[in-house]
């Protein structure tokens, strides 16, 4: 099992009315890398069908505004030879509405999300597709309004 180093930052900003310094941490710990085989239980299945492994992390929600935000997320981990991906991005009402596609084919990691009801809550998950197929969504990120 390899480990982590944990890295520890101090900032030191100036109180231009008190004239104080200030110390931030912010630290990152430490987790042990597990291979893919133990991370994803079909993995054997899925690289012998030549189906993407689906993305291990919850995309991440930035620029939110009350009807417009941009999601984006970290590339598919190849398994075998690299085969070209697009991602499809799936949202639902929170707190258990219907997954449905709102964007596909996107060829990059980003993704703008436009047309948002102010006054709701929404649920994102990423699908990576391949030639092969369609990978299990990954786990998803919530609005919090």
């Amino acid at each position: 099992m390899q480990w982590l180093p944990t890295f520890v930052y101090i900032l030191n900003t100036c109180d231009s009315f008190q004239g104080n310094f200030m110390h931030f941490e912010a630290a990152l710990e430490s987790r042990p890398k597990r291979p893919l085989t133990d991370q994803y239980a079909d993995f054997d299945r899925l690289r012998k069908t030549g189906v993407p492994l689906p993305l291990a992390d919850r995309p991440i929600i930035s620029g939110m505004t009350d009807r417009y935000l941009t999601l984006s997320w970290k590339p598919s981990i190849p398994i075998g030879p690299r085969e070209p991906v697009t991602y499809m991005v799936e949202m639902s009402d929170c707190p258990d509405g219907e997954w449905f596609t709102v964007r596909n084919r996107i060829l990059g990691n980003v993704c703008d999300i436009r047309n948002l009801d102010p006054q709701k809550d929404y649920r994102f998950r990423i699908r990576v597709e391949n030639k092969y197929g369609l990978s299990d969504p990954s786990p998803y990120a919530i609005t919090y309004r």
